[in-house]
This record gives C-alpha cells, structure tokens and sequence, in this order.
C-alpha cells in the first residue's frame, strides 16, 4: 500500500494495545492528566521531612473541608526561583521489591550487539521484545516474557543497563534487565496518569505523578503528590507539588536527564510555572518562562537532546522550544521560541539542534501533516500530506528520520529528510525505544 495514495476513515475498532500506543503519540496535543479508575489509598500520618518554607499565592476559598497546610518553616537562603515542599520518605518502612515469579527468556546478549542504530520493539499480542536493525534490516528477538500479562511497554537505556519496564498488574512494575539478563518486580506503587508515570532515562527511576485519591496528611487540598521510587532499591520518596485551588490541576511529569524531572503547570504565586525537581534532592526549580498553561511533552525531553518541547492546552495551542539550559539553576537561560501556529502540532525535537520535527493529525476524514521547524524564519515546512490515520512514534537516534505507524493499515513508514518514504517489515509491534551502538 502506498501511503501517500490513501484517504480514508478509519472504519474498524482498534485493539487495546494500539489504543494505549497511541496514547503516548497523541500526548503532544491533549494530555489526560486523570489518573485510572481504582481503590481509594488512606495514607498513614508520617512527619513532613520538610515543611512548605517557601509561600505560595493562597488558594480561593473553598466550600470543601480541608486538611491545614503546615506552618512555614523559618526562611532558608535558596537560590531565586528555587522552592522546598513537603516531603517523606516512600515506604514509610522496608522497600516494594517483591519476587515477581516470572522466568523469561533472554534470547540475545545486548553486549554482542554490532555497531549500529536500532529499534526496540513489542509485540502485544505475543509479549515478545525485539530488536530492528536500520542498518541490515534485521530483526532479533530480545525477551520472551514467562508470566506476564502485558508487553513491556517502556525502554531506557545506560552503560550499565538496558531495561524495559511494564505495568502489571496495574498499579505494580515488571522490570528487565537486559543486560544483566534479571528480572523483579515493584508494586504497589501511587496509581497515575498513563502519560505521567515514566522511567528516568538511564532507568534508575520511576516516577509518577499520583492519582488525586492519594493525599498527604497535614498538606492543604490543593497540593498533589509526586513520587520517584528507584529500580534498585524499591525505595524513594513523595512530594506534594502545589496546584490549583480546590481542583487539584494534576501536573504533568517529563524526564530532562537522569538526576532530574520536569514539572508542569505547577501553581506558584498565581500562575503556572514548569519545574525542575531533583529526586534525590527534592527542590523544585521553576524559572520564570511564561510558559502559562503548556505542559512539557512526556518521553520528547532527554539528555541528548537540546530543547524541551511545551505543547499547547485549553486555549494556548501554541507550542514552545526552551533550551535544555532554562531549567539549571544558575545558567543563562536561551532563546525561548514560540512556534506561531494555530492549530495544535507535535513538536519533536532531535538529538540534533537544528532537526526538529512536527506532526498533525487533520479530520474529520483522517489526513496526517508532518515536516521539519524551521528555527529561522519560524515556519513549519511541510514534508509529507498522507491520507490515512497515522501516528508519529520515533525516530533515527540522530534525528534524521522519522517512524510513522498507519492504525488503518497496522503498517510502519520511515519518513526522511529529504521528504521520502520507505516501508518498515516489523508488522504491527510497537516502537518504544531507539538508539545507536557506536
């Protein structure tokens, strides 16, 4: 089939699995920041480690009961714009490590992998992991699950370690070490939003933003809670993050490096501010960007890459490149470009400054738009206008292609520089990872 000859709805009901892979490509429009339907959780007293030292604009009054805040603890010398909240230590006692009882297959030893680009894949229906070359067009199977009920779902790698990460059962974790060919589990963890509950980078972290059900004692309403657990240990700690008034406007949660995560619409002196938050620290930086509503974009921020994207909310479509830079205390922040644009748009920054693409899904009758941002004259240039519905999941480690997926069609297509396009033969697994063996 070619892509570019087709135009049509689609008329079948998509499973589960493409559903939620979808989810994650669409993030960069309209973010679901509702956490999953599940049991109330009622947390045991445990003393703030640090009481709120910094005050935040006063809440609108509310016809709620709610819990008073803590008192301000005595003024500390922090730098400009840097905030300490109330924290505690998660679990309150032993850690979630638990044997998970599953025996999978690891069938390729990743430190034999030849020089090169690859994907990551999995497939839903079979649960198996497995890697696609871009240079030979081979594919090699990485991990057959013994026990799980769902396919991995999240990738991160580090010199120490490839590991992929699942959700099961929901609220639990499954981990993988491909590398040190090990598996355990993590569970229970806070219940959160599909898009907010992501491995760090290097995947030494998980962090969520928790469902509204889960509250601090001692914390006024309108603060929510944040929760970084490490992969290692099962251990880590919770935060509360201020929000809006009564209606606790979760923030969304992106990783910028593997020390750090980004926060946004956090509610700071009236207005809303992205923060950095280190995990282990516990500070929130939140630099003064006008960013109003726009939330920094779920698994489009890394340590390779230059820019973080804000995508556009409510009534600021708009979306934002801010330099990596911004969100260090003490540097000079960049040049922060607006994206003049009217409708909503994917932004997708590259390891690669000056390669950033874009993507747009038009309808009713499904026609998808994706090119290249022109930093310069501030333009979206087009490269493709495919007729279909397609998603945009991946791309080249150096940015120089882009991975579509046709849900009409359950088919991949590389999308390249110079406008071209060439079928990928991975079937209907999903892309979840990419990255280059030097």
């Amino acid at each position: 089939m070619n892509p570019t000859l087709t135009s049509r709805k689609a008329d079948t009901k998509r499973s589960a699995s493409i559903a939620r892979r979808r989810l994650g490509s669409c993030c960069a429009i309209i973010l679901l920041l509702a956490g999953c339907v599940g049991p109330t959780t009622t947390n045991t007293p445990i003393p703030l480690t640090a009481a709120i030292s910094t005050q935040v604009e006063p809440s609108p009054p509310s016809t709620e009961t709610q819990t008073p805040s803590p008192m301000p603890s005595p003024p500390t010398s922090l730098p400009a714009h840097v905030y300490s909240f109330g924290s505690r230590p998660w679990p309150e006692s032993g850690d979630l490590l638990v044997d998970d009882g599953d025996n999978p297959v690891f069938a390729l030893d990743v430190r034999d992998l030849a020089p090169g680009d690859y994907l990551v894949l999995v497939d839903a229906r079979t649960r198996v992991a497995s890697l696609y070359s871009l240079e030979t067009g081979s594919s090699q199977t990485l991990l057959v699950p013994d026990l799980a009920e769902d396919p991995p779902e999240q990738f991160a790698e580090s010199s120490a370690a490839f590991l992929l990460g699942s959700r099961e059962p929901y609220p639990s974790w499954r981990l993988y070490d491909l590398r040190a060919r090990a598996s355990w589990g993590i569970g229970e963890t806070c219940r959160g939003a599909f898009t907010s509950d992501l491995l760090s980078p290097n995947g030494e972290w998980i962090g969520t933003v928790c469902h509204e059900d889960y509250q601090m004692d001692g914390v006024a309403f309108e603060h929510v809670l944040v929760q970084f657990l490490s992969t290692r240990t099962g251990t880590g700690v919770q935060y509360v993050v201020p929000s809006v008034g009564t209606t606790r406007d979760q923030p969304s949660l992106a990783w910028i490096d593997e020390g750090r995560a980004l926060l946004s619409r956090v509610h700071l002196n009236g207005e809303f501010r992205a923060c950095a938050i280190s995990p282990e620290e516990g500070t929130l930086y939140c630099p003064a960007l006008g960013l109003g509503a726009r939330f920094a974009v779920p698994g489009e921020a890394s340590p390779g890459k230059p820019w973080v994207p804000f995508a556009g909310r409510d009534r600021t479509p708009t979306p934002m490149l801010v330099p990596m830079g911004c969100f260090e205390v003490g540097t000079t922040c960049g040049r922060v470009v607006e994206i003049p644009w009217e409708q909503p748009v994917a932004i997708m920054p590259s390891a690669d400054p000056s390669i950033i693409w874009w993507s747009e899904l038009r309808g009713p009758d499904a026609t998808a738009e994706m090119g290249l941002v022109d930093l310069n004259a501030l333009e979206l240039r087009q490269l493709v206008s495919l007729g279909g519905d397609y998603s945009a999941y991946a791309m080249c480690p150096d940015g120089s292609c882009l991975f579509l997926y046709n849900h009409d069609s359950e088919t991949h297509w590389r999308l390249n520089l110079d406008g071209s396009l060439a079928n990928v033969p991975i079937g209907g697994a999903a892309i979840i990872g990419a990255f280059s063996i030097p």
